[in-house]
């Protein structure tokens, strides 16, 4: 997907407002596997958000990735 496409998708998915980061980061990923630098950017666009908050949105929750992930991803868990 292009920034084209991915700008197309965000319109017909998700109103401009705030409330809408986590949903349209979690559908970015979905499609894209990770959140690089452009989609990041799009997303911040669409809802008109700084790209510094996209980015500190998708860095801090530990479902979303912000590297596109290796060939074997390893989760462990820290619960009891």
């Amino acid at each position: 997907m292009n920034q084209r496409d991915l700008r197309a998708q965000l319109v017909l998915r998700f109103p401009r407002e705030r409330q809408y980061l986590l949903p349209a980061l979690h559908y970015v990923q979905h499609e894209l596997g990770h959140l690089p630098e452009f989609a990041q950017q799009v997303v911040g666009w669409h809802l008109h958000i700084p790209a510094s908050e996209v980015y500190g949105a998708g860095s801090s929750y530990s479902e979303l990735r912000i590297d596109e992930p290796g060939a074997h991803v390893v989760r462990v868990c820290t619960g009891l």
